[in-house]
């Protein structure tokens, strides 16, 4: 099942979506993409304050920033479901939320291949399963 046929279906469960996302992984372009993304972030982590003005650098360096944009760009990506507003809109937001989730995770030392690994790990059971398993530890 490729991504474009799982976008025209409903409803798609969530393991649907990961099943065929995994196989769109395997072909490298999604985790190349972020991993991409990844390495720039680190980068910009490690430049020198002489180099050019980074926004990304400025976010590293201030975690009450970072988090004002996280929970702005949430805000209007769930805007642009309440405001029914086209895909494209959701897209641009939704990659805006991803990079400064990014962020936030270099911060943390969080690698891409963790939270694909917990992904993995939860397709193999349904969200109420999983999020069950959760409150017990």
């Amino acid at each position: 099942m490729d991504l474009p046929s799982i976008r025209e279906q409903k409803p798609v469960t969530i393991l649907q979506f990961f099943d065929a996302l995994q196989d769109h992984s395997r072909k490298g372009w999604l985790p190349t993409t972020l991993y991409s993304l990844e390495d720039t972030i680190s980068r910009r982590q490690v430049t020198e304050e002489s180099d050019k003005p980074s926004w990304t650098k400025k976010l590293l360096l201030d975690s009450q920033l970072l988090c004002s944009k996280i929970r702005e760009e949430a805000g209007e990506l769930i805007q642009t479901l309440l405001g029914k507003e086209d895909k494209s809109r959701a897209a641009s937001e939704m990659a805006d939320l991803l990079y400064h989730a990014m962020v936030l995770l270099r911060v943390k030392n969080v690698k891409m291949e963790e939270v694909f690994e917990v992904l993995r790990k939860r397709t193999s059971q349904s969200g109420i399963e999983e999020k069950s398993s959760r409150n017990k530890s």
